[in-house]
């Protein structure tokens, strides 16, 4: 990512091999960029990216008490500060950040515990961002999705593909059914 000419790189490391479910479980992800960006547009920026990537993700359906993302700034780049949220300045940074916590979310996923399959399910026309990220909602054809996927995904039915890794669940903005999904990864 830029800013205002000067390179600025965004790098980070999770852990994580079971018991995760969606709102992260039992993992930990440290990410760090050499931005100089104040710890409240920090935390804002962490906030707005982890709901759609480490809380989107699930690789065995248990949760856990135990659970970590941290976002540190060390200013090295030489960039000017950012120091406000709504700094327009943020914007290719936010989008590298977001894509560098989904490719670690996604990995968490692929590296989990007895994980045989990657599934990517994509909610279209929910009520609310919430409802979409409630599975037990999510329809197709009129059968919930949690009945729908995890036979699908050992029987490999009929139009449906597999590859290696686990479920990851992302649901960007979804509904109270799945209208679309896409398989592999």
């Amino acid at each position: 990512s830029e800013i205002e000419g000067y390179k600025v790189r965004i790098a980070g490391i999770a852990k994580g091999s079971g018991m995760i479910a969606p709102d992260m479980a039992t993992m930990l992800a440290f990410i760090v960029t050499d931005a100089d960006i104040h710890p409240n547009v920090l935390q804002a920026l962490l906030g707005l990216h982890v709901r759609t990537t480490f809380n989107s993700v699930t690789v065995d359906g248990d949760t856990s008490t135990n659970d970590t993302c941290l976002l540190f700034a060390t200013g090295a780049s030489g960039a000017p500060r950012i120091g406000r949220v709504g700094d327009r300045r943020l914007k290719s940074f936010s989008a590298a950040l977001d894509k560098v916590m989904l490719d670690l979310a996604h990995q968490l996923v692929r590296d989990g515990e007895g994980a045989t399959k990657f599934v990517k399910v994509t909610v279209d026309g929910a009520a609310s961002p919430a409802s979409a990220r409630r599975p037990e909602t999510m329809r197709f054809g009129g059968v919930p999705i949690s009945v729908v996927i995890p036979p699908s995904m050992v029987a490999k039915a009929s139009g449906m593909s597999t590859c290696p890794g686990a479920r990851s669940w992302r649901c960007a903005s979804a509904p109270p059914r799945c209208a679309r999904r896409e398989w592999g990864g």
